[in-house]
């Protein structure tokens, strides 16, 4: 229920933190689940993806781009 406290803001356009609350302890399971299921699908996310090309063989590939300290403050 601690998750589903993160990201529910407001029932039924009540945002009282003690109202939402009750509501999530007594939400029935199956909602609950199908709201976790969900909640990844509309997160906002940074796909950091890119297409590479080898520049001998031509050979292509999706590869994620390597986000560490380096990326910021390269070598």
């Amino acid at each position: 229920t601690s998750v589903l406290l993160n990201f529910i803001v407001a029932v039924n356009d009540n945002v009282d933190p003690s109202y939402v609350q009750d509501f999530v302890n007594n939400m029935p399971a199956a909602d609950s689940k199908h709201i976790r299921n969900l909640y990844p699908k509309l997160a906002p996310n940074v796909d950091l993806k890119q297409k590479y090309m080898c520049s001998n063989c031509t050979h292509t590939r999706n590869m994620e781009v390597p986000l560490s300290a380096e990326f910021f403050w390269p070598k």
